[in-house]
């Protein structure tokens, strides 16, 4: 009996783990540690490998050319 209810919570356990990693997933607003104000958006995702990904998806207030080349750049792969 010990043994399924210890099956049971391990599983459980699990499950809940998974659904804190997920939790991840979306928009997130990169912030200057010099400043203290957002520069960048950038949106984590998992892909079809099991990998997380961070796309960046806008820069805020900058109208330079060259970093408006970086929007879809990955930054982040774990």
């Amino acid at each position: 009996m010990k043994k399924i209810v210890f099956t049971i919570f391990f599983c459980l356990a699990i499950l809940a783990a998974e659904a804190q990693v997920d939790k991840i997933l979306g928009p997130w607003t990169a912030i200057d540690p010099d400043t203290d104000k957002p520069y960048a958006t950038v949106l984590i995702y998992k892909s079809s490998n099991g990998l997380y990904y961070g796309k960046l998806t806008e820069i805020l207030d900058s109208d330079d050319p060259a970093d408006q080349k970086l929007i879809g750049t990955i930054i982040i792969k774990m």
